[in-house]
């Protein structure tokens, strides 16, 4: 399958998400049809094997399924079993294409779609043979569509405490980023205490910051503090300036805060950032002490 889901499709994403959720769907698509979505967000086209997930799977879900607005922020790659990738390429990839977790993740079909945070990332771009195949499961499309933010059954059982709470900014930073997108989202606040230690504060302000400069809402960064002024900050770190809860939480934490370039090939924003962000991604992740997986978006 090849075509767009346009609007008219959406009874049957519908069908698709309530009698099977897990089951998973593949859009087929050659180099030609992908070549305008790689050249705009600046991907490359993965050697046989390999594949996009976590944000930029879904990215390309939203605009080569779904025909909906998106962005990109960074990629994740992986290597999927199934699809005999050569394995040498494993440390040539990351270095080639600056991946921020610094690693290509090797997976079975099987362990990847049972392992996603959220339903909207149930999704896998995998190239295989000189065509791209675009995975999503039936609660993929139907929460994409209707832009709700869900924790998977696997996180909710997941026993990686720490994790529990990057999953509950995460899901506040992309509730943010859904509405300035798409005006509306949805997104089960309930799923741990207040008690949201400062890191994964920090973190997901870094990233929202760097989501704020390609979608271009200078707005998004004061609507996420604003969000953690109202139920996670300490009283002392409240109705503070951008810079200065930056700055606090720097020297708490230990985090250092960069932005990055945005995965696009528009001149006139890469003009803007040029000088002051080209050593980002090189800085990031540096000097942390938090198991790597918490930097996974």
């Amino acid at each position: 399958m090849t075509e767009k889901l346009t609007l008219d499709h959406q009874e049957q994403i519908t069908d698709w998400s309530e009698k099977d959720p897990d089951q998973v769907f593949c859009f087929d698509f050659d180099k030609e049809q992908v070549k305008d979505f790689l050249e705009y967000y600046n991907l490359p086209e993965l050697p046989q094997g390999y594949g996009f997930s976590g944000g930029s799977a879904r990215a390309m879900v939203c605009d080569m399924v779904l025909d909906k607005e998106t962005y990109i922020r960074d990629i994740d790659i992986v290597s999927i079993r199934e699809l005999k990738p050569d394995n040498e390429l494993d440390i040539k990839l990351p270095r080639e294409h600056l991946l921020e977790d610094g690693e290509v993740k090797d997976e079975s079909l099987g362990s990847y779609f049972r392992t996603r945070d959220f339903t909207i990332n149930e999704c896998l771009v995998a190239f295989d043979g000189g065509r791209a195949r675009c995975l999503a499961t039936g609660r993929c499309l139907a929460d994409i569509q209707s832009n709700r933010i869900i924790p998977t059954e696997y996180e909710g059982n997941y026993y990686y405490e720490d994790l529990k709470y990057k999953l509950q900014m995460k899901g506040l930073m992309m509730e943010l980023i859904f509405d300035s997108l798409y005006g509306e989202s949805e997104f089960d606040h309930g799923l741990v205490d207040d008690d949201v230690p400062e890191f994964f504060m920090a973190l997901m302000l870094n990233k929202i910051e760097q989501v704020g400069i390609y979608i271009q809402d200078s707005e998004l960064v004061k609507d996420f503090v604003e969000e953690l002024e109202k139920k996670y900050l300490v009283p002392e770190f409240s109705h503070c300036d951008i810079e200065e809860l930056k700055s606090n939480l720097s020297q708490l934490c230990n985090f250092e805060f960069n932005v990055c370039y945005p995965r696009t090939v528009e001149e006139s924003i890469e003009k803007q950032l040029e000088d002051k962000y080209e050593n980002a991604y090189r800085v990031t992740n540096r000097d942390q002490k938090v198991d790597s997986r918490a930097f996974k978006y």
